[in-house]
């Protein structure tokens, strides 16, 4: 495969040589689109190795380190796929690379790619559930195993008020999967989580803070599960994520007031059209838009259940995320779960790969309209300022 100048370098780490089975599931994250995988090393007598060379083609003696460095002077490393490693200080090196380079880094376990019994998502409430639900929909279709999304809640937390296990909820819709949603109630995470995980499953789990990652690891929750369970684990950490700029995202007229739409499709229509006015969307592609639109939706309606849709279209090659807002009082039908009327609709374009900065505006976005007080205020507004004052003061 001929790789073009905007491919991403995906960078394995292993001890093993040959490291297919750790390449397949590099492989699983990047189906979607072209990329390059690049093989380190990590042999358990000298850590950091560059044995076989990066890039598949140059034999040298470097450091784990000046390897990700020398990579990352010519060529965009877009992920970091590793083994989990025996010493957790060359763990903690490989999640502080990927915090300084500024891209997510997978660690897996076992990675053997076989059928296993569920693809288990636990969390108790950190900033990257759509993320890991993300990678976990990835490996579920290649491996053809179901996902199970496996929520902890604080004893005294209220399961239809808590914001983070509504936008749990909605993942499943905006990512385009079926996942089975279990919520329990403890105080004690890591014991609830081993309680319900089988031999068969995989366990995915989301990294430690970044003062873990710098000084205690060993302490964090992660690393201690994995040493109680047998079955595979994967550990997902995503890079430092700037506050997404809601007011670069929806500048100028990009937002709409008090929109009058009859059906899901003039909604669809209005605001590509809206898109194409403000020059993000070339009007000789209005049409392919509005039909890679109208599939999302007949695959999985976007609507949450808190009056507002995500309409989601992708490009491939497109480098960065525009999109657009309308605000219809009458409400239309977006074909929500609880049945209600869509009166907020925001429509997203975005590369056609794994882009942290779409699912991080989502998650922005979900936990702002989930709040009753939020959406009434919005709904009073008659200019696209007063619009961007409530969603980011």
């Amino acid at each position: 495969m001929q790789r073009t100048t905007h491919d991403p370098i995906i960078v394995v780490v292993s001890s093993l040589q040959p490291d297919a089975d750790l390449r397949a599931y590099a492989k699983m994250l990047t189906a979607h689109r072209p990329a390059q995988i690049c093989s380190i090393n990590a042999t358990h007598s000298d850590p950091f190795v560059t044995a076989w060379g990066y890039c598949e083609n140059t034999n040298g003696n470097t450091f784990f380190g000046e390897s990700i460095s020398k990579l990352n002077l010519n060529d965009a490393v877009g992920l970091i796929v590793s083994e989990w490693l025996e010493d957790p200080e060359n763990m903690q090196e490989v999640l502080r690379r990927g915090h300084r380079l500024g891209v997510p880094v997978v660690i897996i376990r076992n990675p053997t790619p076989q059928p296993r019994g569920r693809i288990v998502v636990a969390t108790a409430g950190g900033p990257n559930v759509l993320q890991m639900m993300w990678v976990a929909r990835e490996f579920a279709e290649a491996l053809q195993i179901p996902v199970h999304l496996l929520r902890i809640m604080q004893s005294n937390a209220n399961t239809h008020n808590n914001g983070a296990f509504a936008l749990d909820a909605c993942a499943c819709r905006l990512l385009r999967m079926k996942a089975n949603l279990e919520v329990h109630r403890s105080e004690l995470v890591e014991e609830k989580i081993i309680e319900n995980v089988a031999p068969e499953d995989m366990l995915v789990l989301g990294a430690p803070s970044a003062l873990s990652i710098t000084t205690a690891f060993t302490q964090s929750l992660p690393y201690k599960i994995a040493r109680r369970l047998k079955t595979p684990v994967m550990l997902l950490s995503m890079p430092p994520q700037d506050e997404i700029n809601l007011h670069t995202l929806l500048w100028g007229d990009l937002i709409q007031t008090k929109a009058q739409f009859h059906n899901k499709q003039e909604a669809l229509s209005c605001m590509i059209d809206n898109l194409v006015y403000h020059n993000h969307i070339p009007l000789a592609d209005r049409k392919t838009m509005l039909e890679r639109a109208a599939q999302r939706e007949a695959l999985m309606p976007t609507a949450m259940d808190c009056e507002t849709a995500f309409p989601h279209i992708t490009i491939s090659g497109l480098y960065g995320i525009v999109g657009c807002m309308a605000i219809c009082p009458s409400g239309v039908d977006f074909g929500s779960q609880d049945g209600h009327l869509t009166r907020f609709i925001f429509l997203l374009v975005t590369p056609d790969q794994f882009y942290g900065e779409y699912l991080a505006t989502v998650a922005t976005l979900a936990r702002t309209m989930m709040r009753t007080e939020t959406r009434a205020a919005l709904l009073e507004c008659t200019t696209p300022e007063e619009v961007r004052h409530i969603l980011a003061p």
